[in-house]
């Protein structure tokens, strides 16, 4: 075996071993003799979170897993069979979201005085490899639309190049090729053309780019990827089109990059303007080495004016002999971009769009009927087409893809260890390097005692790395734990390990990959800037909705082909965009339909697809579900209808009998009965009818109980509908004639009641954080509030309680997650409880308030986007975010932060939560004192948040919550005594550190760790626990900013009549709100207020003002962050009856300004701003503003002499050009 072969041997052992959600596809190709087997197996991984996970169990021993990866397996057959695995084509590694984890961009930063950070854009496009033996592959397939597609590119590409002249495009073609079998280079390229898809804009022309190049390693056959200078002299030399490129060197130009990135990322805006921005960043750190390489096809003309992102990565190292070859590439580059107006025909511009065009003509003018038929003769087509076309130059796809048996004798030959290795206890030694290697397939099945004794050799012999010892001895702890649990299953020696637990093994034994081609990251930019509906929760459904509408509008679904609907897609964009984001025909999906139409869940059991086609027209169904991706049931599948199909031969998917036990009242089931045919065509009920009859009978009673469960009135024969089997399927006559039957069968089906308005509140929290205290008598809290009378419900969800407000009845329920697993409910169902019990239909003004107290975490990525696509859209959510107030360990103590990855919560707040976890006695979560491994299961929590900003966690809760509630839970440790306290320090330490190292997943042992027992130890010590005690508000006060907020937000939600501004503007939190009481004194004044305090100061301070006004702006404690509408003492707007009376039928209504200036004088300083959205009659304020600072022996109204103070010459205005949007609330106030 030789090293390629066990590299690739680990890779796909560790895949198995992590369970990770990776396919593989063979094919059999040419053999190179008749004693040799030749396959390509493509490694084709589903999941992006594969990749992250794949990373962090690796080992130098494992081959890196890349985007995509093409294989040659090469199988002799003698008396021992031999395998040789070798690498031929592969993309680079994923590349991380810069959103979910900023180490990587920090980590660029950091070492751009060694390595430069390339900058490059990121098209809308798909990934291609080309090789000289192989020629095309795509990420799952060597011969399909996407590699035929990127064919016709590169062959259009050089038609380019040689202004039309085919057979100088043909040579220089072949030239590229034999020079890529040559070198044993493979080339990556992302391919642009919107028949694939795209992100926001069809493109206008259609091209490649070369994105990476790698040769493969003499010695392991690892791919080794082209620095960049020798990358870009490449694809010069052989005529390639390459990608727009910025170099930056030095972390001072690189800290700017990543800064202009970020406020691009934010506010959008056109190609050529982000564009032209790096472009000068690198002309003003030239003298640094930074450099621009112009691409090939300037995106802004050929793909569009709007930018997907870019890609930063860390290039190659830094040094005067690299920038002068990149400097040398400059001119042949500038005088290489090809101009798209230089391209007349549409042919030229757009080669591959307009062949799929003309052979999709060409089948429907044979006439084909089904469509799916049409698109595999449009496949098979293009496939021919394309290698008529390109035979010149692209090798001959002899491939043929061998069935699932043969598959499975490769895999198990390429996992079966090697003779020659298992002689040398699993160790193989690179013949040129010298560097030894280590075989899973040896290693992972040896005896729990010789596995030990080995590693305790290794260790011995000094092959461990240092840094890895504290690993390598956890990691024989849990050997020993492992052992110690099967020994009464059957011997130690011969048990099986956990696959978790062997996929740590190589990492110890050599250590970590190396990261350095993982080091790239994708800088998403805002492709849509429509700032009203930027922060809105339900902009996703308004946009769903508005196209359905339009399509409605503009001929129906029956207009949209497969081919063209992305031209479509471009003119409603464009109808979007112009009436900005409020289409006129909106409609909601179900008001689509006519009057009468069937409202339920159809399930259909059938031979054939046609029949369920008939049905969805006949019935007017909006939701076609898919049964191997079955989402969750909500409401609006009944009132839209839904469909789904499964098929006779398919087995019922895994989470059907969920989903029908949630939808049974709703459900309808409509069954072909199967028969078995003889030759002549009579029907009889032999051995395989009766087998077919079995198994729909399991199908069907699995229906029938759960109808049952749903209820007991509800009789299932009726939703049960069972069809005689058909011969002649595809009779249109008699599909019609059962599509009727069908039809007149359903009728309305099961028309829902209007629900009852709800809301529920969930806590974006880590365990300890005290939600049950908060919520424990909130139910009463919220009625004491509003002095209503109480009444008690009991729910099958839990305790809920009954109070009004107006004449409405509202239901308060709180669903403690803990106590519902002790009932036995099940934790995965547990978003689903909470949506059944918002869930009413009662009438009557009736409203509901669900209170869930379970801790919602943003990790796994998309995790709180699950558990709140629950709810249906009808329902209000609340996202509740607990904080400090005041100075936190973050700024005092920033010397324990260091190496510590961003969190939203300073450590004080996670060392009292710990506290708290561990002062608990009998918790009903079992998450207490008596847990030995409690210390880490709260890391694991506070890891989720891991990487995000306070100020990201916000934002991320507002695009998902209909509202963000913060409270203050604990005063920051920002007092100097505190601050000094030596306990309390040496406990934020120890977190920082525990922080840093304890795995996100918490770890494999359930033993304590040393970390574990030493952080609770000092946590426990009588004098911390003191003064993290000391540390927390009242929970009396708690309760009362958290009622206040949410009855702000449910009378907002809930009541059309005119709220009491008093108690709508009862808001205590973080944020820096003038306080204001719930009782009925007289309104004061009117103001927007509840502005994002952070992101204003962060502007402000950005402009150049002078330190001593910036200074200032930072330390008064006298601002007032909102901007005054209407005072009663205002000697000119004071007695506008009229104004008032309209901001108090305003109170909750959002209001957007921009800033325009900062004004100041000697007493205050102020930032005027103008309204873009706000009550009409408060544009009578002649001077809108914020108060950012007042000085000694001045006051907040002093603002108002400003203008005037400009017009004498004795105030100063700094103008604000960037435009700058916050977002506030009409509020009343009854103080100030």
């Amino acid at each position: 075996m030789d090293a390629s072969t066990l590299l690739t041997q680990n890779l796909i052992l560790l895949i198995k071993d992590l369970n990770l959600p990776v396919a593989y596809k063979a094919y059999a190709c040419k053999n190179e003799s008749d004693s040799i087997q030749s396959y390509l197996l493509i490694v084709h991984v589903m999941g992006d979170s594969a990749f992250k996970k794949y990373l962090g169990k690796s080992s130098r021993s494992d081959l890196m897993l890349f985007r995509g990866l093409l294989i040659k397996v090469q199988v002799e057959n003698d008396e021992h069979t031999r395998v040789l695995a070798q690498v031929q084509q592969a993309f680079l590694p994923k590349f991380q979201n810069e959103a979910e984890d900023t180490s990587i961009a920090t980590a660029i930063v950091t070492q751009a005085s060694e390595r430069y950070m390339v900058v490059t854009i990121k098209h809308s496009g798909s990934l291609i490899t080309l090789s000289g033996d192989l020629g095309f592959a795509a990420k799952n397939s060597i011969c399909n639309d996407y590699t035929a597609g990127a064919a016709v590119l590169l062959q259009a590409h050089f038609l380019r190049l040689e202004n039309g002249d085919v057979a100088k495009s043909q040579d220089r073609l072949s030239k590229l090729m034999l020079s890529l079998r040559s070198r044993k280079i493979a080339v990556s390229f992302e391919m642009v053309t919107g028949c694939h898809g795209h992100h926001g804009q069809i493109p206008r022309g259609e091209y490649l780019v070369a994105t990476s190049a790698h040769s493969l390693d003499a010695g392991t056959g690892r791919p080794i990827f082209l620095p960049w200078a020798d990358f870009m002299h490449f694809c010069m030399q052989e005529g390639l089109p390459v990608n727009d490129t910025w170099l930056v060197a030095g972390t001072t130009a690189a800290s700017q990059c990543c800064d202009m990135l970020d406020e691009m990322a934010l506010t959008g805006g056109p190609t050529h303007t982000a564009l032209t921005a790096l472009s000068n960043l690198v002309q003003d750190h030239e003298s640094a080495g930074c450099v621009y390489l112009p691409g090939t096809y300037p995106h802004d003309q050929w793909q569009g004016s709007r930018i997907e992102g870019f890609v930063v990565s860390q290039g190659q190292k830094i040094s005067h002999d690299n920038s002068e070859t990149l400097r040398a590439l400059i001119p042949p580059l500038r005088a290489a971009v090809i101009q798209i107006d230089s391209l007349h025909e549409e042919s030229s511009r757009c080669p591959y769009r307009e062949l799929l065009i003309t052979l999709k003509t060409k089948q429907q003018d044979v006439g084909t009927e089904r469509e799916e038929d049409r698109d595999a003769d449009t496949s098979s087509s293009l496939y021919l087409s394309v290698r008529s076309q390109c035979a010149s130059w692209l090798p001959a796809s002899d491939f043929k893809q061998i069935s699932n048996e043969e598959k499975v004798s490769l895999m198990a030959a390429l996992t079966t260890a090697s003779p020659a290795v298992e002689k040398t206890g699993g160790e193989l030694r690179v013949p040129l390097t010298g560097e030894v290697l280590y075989s899973r397939a040896v290693l992972e099945p040896l005896p729990y005692n010789e596995l030990d004794q080995k590693l305790s050799q290794w260790i011995h012999e000094g092959r461990v790395d240092p840094s890895l010892s504290l690993e390598a001895q956890q990691f024989r702890q849990d050997l020993e734990h492992d052992a110690a649990v099967h020994t009464n299953e059957t011997t130690a020696t011969s048990q099986p390990r956990s696959r978790s637990l062997q996929a740590r093994l190589l990492r110890i034994v050599c250590g970590p990959p190396d990261i350095t081609l993982t080091l790239r990251y994708k800088k998403k930019m805002l492709l849509w800037t429509l700032p009203r509906l930027m922060k809105e929760p339900s902009q996703i459904v308004h946009f769903a909705e508005c196209w359905a509408s339009w399509i409605a509008a503009h001929g129906g679904v029956q207009s949209v082909s497969n081919v063209t609907y992305l031209l479509q897609a471009e003119q409603f964009v464009t109808d979007f965009l112009s009436s900005g984001g409020n289409i006129k025909t909106t409609q909601k999906a179900e008001s689509l339909r006519a009057a009468g139409s069937f409202q339920g869940i159809l399930i259909l059991l059938v031979k054939s697809p046609e029949l369920a086609d008939h049905l969805q027209s006949a019935l007017q169904i909006i939701n076609r579900l898919d049964a191997h991706n079955l989402p969750p049931f909500r409401k609006s599948m009944v009132s839209e209808g839904s469909l789904l199909l499964i098929m006779e031969d398919q087995a019922l998917p895994k989470s059907l009998k969920q989903f029908c036990e949630a939808a049974a009242p709703y459900l309808f089931v409509l069954v072909q009965r199967p028969a078995a045919v003889v030759p002549e065509g009579e029907w009889i009920e032999g051995p395989a009818a009766k087998k077919q009859a079995g198994h729909l009978m399991t199908k069907i009673k699995m229906f029938e109980t759960a109808l049952k469960g749903a209820s007991k009135n509800l009789d299932g024969s009726t939703r049960i509908k069972q069809l005689a089997s058909e011969q002649d399927r595809d009779d249109l006559e008699k599909l019609h004639q059962v599509s009727s039957e069908v039809v007149a069968w359903l009728g309305e089906g099961t028309p829902m009641t209007a629900s009852d308005p709800a809301a529920v509140l969930c806590f974006v929290t880590i365990p300890g954080s005290g939600k049950t205290a908060l919520t424990a008598n909130l139910q009463l809290d919220l009625l004491g509030n509003l002095e209503l009378s109480l009444g008690k419900d009991e729910t099958a969800q839990g305790l809920g309680t009954q109070m009004q407000i107006g004449s409405s009845p509202v239901t308060v329920k709180v669903l403690n997650s803990d106590q519902m697993k002790k009932r036995g409910c099940q934790a995965s169902r547990y978003w689903q409880d909470v949506a059944a019990a918002a869930d009413t239909s009662v009438g009557g003004g009736a409203r509901t308030l669900v209170i869930a107290d379970k801790n919602l975490v943003p990790s796994p990525p998309g995790n709180l986007e699950r558990a709140l696509g629950q709810l249906d859209g009808g329902i209000t959510t609340l996202g509740v975010i607990l904080t400090c107030r005041g100075d936190t360990s973050r700024k005092v103590l920033p010397e324990i932060y260091a190496g510590l990855p961003e969190f939203p919560m300073p450590l004080e707040l996670v060392a009292l939560c710990m506290l708290r976890v561990l002062l608990r006695r009998n918790h009903e979560g079992k998450l207490d004192e008596a847990c030995l491994t409690a210390m880490a299961v709260m890391s694991m929590f506070v890891n989720f948040f891991r990487n995000t900003t306070l100020n990201q966690l916000r934002t991320r809760c507002q695009s998902l919550f209909g509202a963000v509630l913060e409270v203050e839970v604990m005063m920051g440790v920002g007092d100097q005594q505190l601050v000094s306290s030596p306990g309390l320090r040496q406990a934020l330490k120890c977190l920082s550190e525990g922080l840093s190292s304890v795995p996100v997943t918490g770890g494999d042992s359930k033993k304590p760790t040393p970390w574990e027992v030493h952080i609770r130890e000092l946590l426990l010590e009588p004098e911390t626990q003191r003064t993290l005690l000391s540390l927390q508000r009242p929970l009396e006060e708690l309760q009362k900013d958290l009622v206040a907020l949410i009855l702000q937000q449910v009378r907002k939600a809930w009541t059309s009549e005119q709220v009491n501004a008093a108690d709508a503007a009862s808001l205590s939190t973080s944020r820096h709100v003038p306080s204001a009481s719930t009782s009925a004194e007289p309104i004061r004044w009117y103001g927007i207020a509840a502005l994002d305090v952070e992101p204003l100061l962060a502007s402000v301070l950005s402009l150049p003002l002078p330190e001593e006004v910036s200074s200032r702006i930072r330390s008064s404690g006298k601002s007032e962050y909102h901007v005054t509408l209407w005072h009663v003492e205002d000697p000119v707007l004071g007695p506008d009856e009229e104004l008032r009376l309209a901001l108090a039928q305003s109170v909750g209504q959002e209001a957007v300004v921009q800033l325009i200036s900062v004004d100041w004088n000697d007493s205050v300083v102020a930032a005027q701003v103008q309204m873009l959205s706000a009550p009409e009659p408060s544009l009578r304020k002649v001077y809108p503003h914020i108060t950012l600072a007042v000085g000694a022996g001045a006051a907040a109204k002093d603002s108002n002499l400003l203008p005037a103070c400009l017009d004498k010459g004795t105030a100063v205005r700094v103008h604000i050009h960037e435009p700058f949007h916050l977002t506030g609330q009409v509020l009343g106030f009854t103080t100030g």
